[in-house]
Formats: C-alpha cells, sequence, structure tokens
C-alpha cells in the first residue's frame, strides 16, 4: 500500500532538517540498538529547528511506543518555544525504512511526518512519509548546514 492513491490534505511535501540535529538523532537510535528507538523533530514551516529522543517504553527491535511522560513533557516544551511537531522518528534496526504494517496500523499524527531510520551495516539511512488511513506517501527530506 504505497501512496499512488494518497488523497489526505497534504500541506507537507517536504521536511528539511539542519545536520546539526543528526548526530542527536543517531545517538539516540544507537544507544538502544537492537531495539527500536524513536523521538520528536520539530521546528515551524517544514524547517526542523530541535529534535526531542524519547524513551521506547516496549524495549523491543520491531516496535516502539513514546515514554508517556516524556512525549507529553516533549510536547508542553515545544509549544513554549512555539514551534510545531512536524516528524516523529524511530527506527527499523532490522532494516527497511519504510512504513511497516504496525506503523500504518498505529501512526496517529495527521500532517506530521514519520520519519524512519534503518541501519546497514554501520550507516544510518532515513526517509519520511505522511500516513493517512493506512495509505503513505514519501516526503522528501532536505539536510542542511
Amino acid at each position: 500500500m504505497d501512496g499512488r492513491d494518497f488523497d489526505a490534505d497534504l500541506t507537507i511535501t517536504s521536511l528539511e532538517i539542519p545536520l546539526s540535529v543528526l548526530p542527536d538523532i543517531i545517538d539516540s537510535l544507537e544507544r538502544v540498538y537492537p531495539d527500536e528507538g524513536c523521538g520528536i523533530l520539530a521546528g515551524k514551516n517544514h524547517r526542523v529547528e530541535l529534535g526531542i529522543s524519547i524513551t521506547n517504553v516496549r524495549h523491543e527491535p520491531t516496535r516502539f511506543l513514546m515514554d508517556a511522560n516524556e512525549q507529553l513533557n516533549a510536547f508542553i516544551y515545544i509549544d513554549k518555544k512555539g514551534l510545531d511537531v512536524l516528524a516523529i522518528y524511530h527506527s527499523h534496526p532490522r532494516g527497511g525504512s519504510y512504513p511497516s504494517p504496525t506503523d500504518l496500523d498505529e501512526f496517529m499524527y495527521p500532517n506530521v511526518v514519520t520519519l524512519i531510520a534503518s541501519k546497514s551495516e554501520s550507516k544510518w539511512a532515513f526517509a519520511g512519509y505522511l500516513i493517512h488511513e493506512k495509505r503513505y506517501l514519501e516526503v522528501s527530506i532536505k539536510w542542511f548546514e
């Protein structure tokens, strides 16, 4: 089920992420590897300004569930900074940076990108998607200095 018949009211076609947040994202994923890592990216106008790592309370290599208190505190912090939640990120340690059936079933943030990181050998690759009604559409990820 890819995005060929995706009919959501799209507001995001690309996500711009500063290279300065990449080390923190990768560090958060490496700390919990081979379990899935997760977190939130926030900013304005499709341009990320900060990343917040959240504990995966499932501690599993094929599932994640954000710690509710950490997630709430992150949302409060993001709101106080006047930013928007732009993406929820998580890893697929066993490969495949595309939405799994579980991702499609459980993603609950309309017009928020799901950023999926997959590890191949020692490198992480990232892909972004909008998920709507169990369908997905790839979003362009643009890294900048």
